[in-house]
């Protein structure tokens, strides 16, 4: 997808990949974050840009767990361009809006698109808590109902699913602060509320 000051992106060949890094001269390190999955969340500030990495769940049906769902996001006044690895139905939403946006002649910041971005990436994530704890509930229930073996099989994969959420979001509570402190240097004092709700977001989920 690309328009105006976004570019998303998901797998591009790696020549595609070079043509934007020199286009926008990005550092050679973040050019290999791109190629590489599951670097830690983290935020590197640039003269000309801030670049992002981090992290939402993702339930892979087959396997009944979460993967890491990775973002590497370049930002500036002028552009906000994205990188991840996997389809997502969460993204497509904020691009049809933009694109609504846009179609209806308002002006959007890279700044309010990139809250955007990771607004609906958390609203995503306190949704699928609020069904595992359904899922928790309903193993209740079956405990004396089902076999052992399918019961302790799926007590295993919820437990797993926890340390795994665990360890995706706790990293990003120190970034987003990051994120809100650069939003403020770099854009109008504006931002730094909706950066704010966003960490309330996350401090919210990490409680869960």
């Amino acid at each position: 997808m690309k328009n105006h000051l976004w570019q998303d992106y998901v797998n591009p060949p790696l020549d595609e990949i070079d043509a934007i890094v020199e286009k926008y001269q990005f550092h050679s390190l973040d050019r290999d974050a791109i190629l590489e999955e599951n670097q830690y969340a983290r935020l590197d500030s640039y003269d000309d840009y801030i670049f992002l990495v981090l992290h939402f769940p993702k339930f892979d049906p087959g396997t009944e767990r979460y993967i890491q769902n990775e973002l590497n996001i370049f930002i500036s006044r002028e552009y906000l361009i994205s990188f991840r690895y996997y389809q997502s139905r969460t993204m497509k939403k904020v691009y049809d809006r933009y694109e609504t946006w846009l179609e209806k002649g308002q002006d959007v910041s890279s700044a309010f698109l990139l809250y955007d971005i990771i607004d609906s990436y958390l609203d995503k994530t306190m949704g699928m808590l609020e069904k595992f704890g359904k899922d928790l509930k309903s193993l209740e229930r079956d405990l004396f109902r089902v076999q052992w073996t399918d019961l302790i099989r799926k007590i295993m994969t919820k437990k797993r699913n926890i340390i795994t959420l665990k360890h995706m979001m706790k990293p990003q509570i120190a970034v987003l602060k990051m994120i809100e402190i650069r939003m403020k240097e770099r854009f109008t004092e504006e931002v730094e509320f909706y950066f704010e709700n966003l960490e309330d977001k996350l401090d919210k989920i990490f409680s869960e």
